[in-house]
């Protein structure tokens, strides 16, 4: 069983810890949250050690993200959907689910919308 993930460890954390902040959370809450040490959390912000699998399970559920976004990056881009020319707040929350869905999923929906 692959208990750790390979990816780009220092790419990684910059992701990481631009979640954490998003979430407007600290090193400490963050660990306290998964049961780590501020010291776990900030190496692997440093891009030290990545984390293992379950945890990234759990920093996907704390920080409300996606795997992609926090493993490859491919949604990082999220707060453009925050820049979007509209008056319908609903539009912009549909962009953002969308954003935080998996390309799998995206694929899906998308064909289930005929497009």
């Amino acid at each position: 069983m692959l208990s750790r993930l390979p990816m780009q460890t220092k790419e990684f954390g910059k992701r990481l810890r631009a979640a954490r902040e998003r979430s407007n959370l600290t090193q400490e809450r963050l660990g306290m949250e998964l049961g780590v040490s501020k010291t776990t959390v900030s190496s692997w912000e440093l891009g030290n050690d990545p984390p293992r699998f379950s945890y990234l399970l759990e920093l996907k559920r704390v920080l409300d993200v996606s795997l992609d976004e926090l493993v490859y990056g491919h949604e990082a881009d999220l707060r453009d959907a925050q820049t979007i020319t509209t008056s319908d707040d609903g539009e912009v929350a549909l962009i953002k689910a969308y954003r935080r869905l998996t390309i799998k999923r995206r694929k899906a929906l998308l064909g289930l919308i005929g497009e």
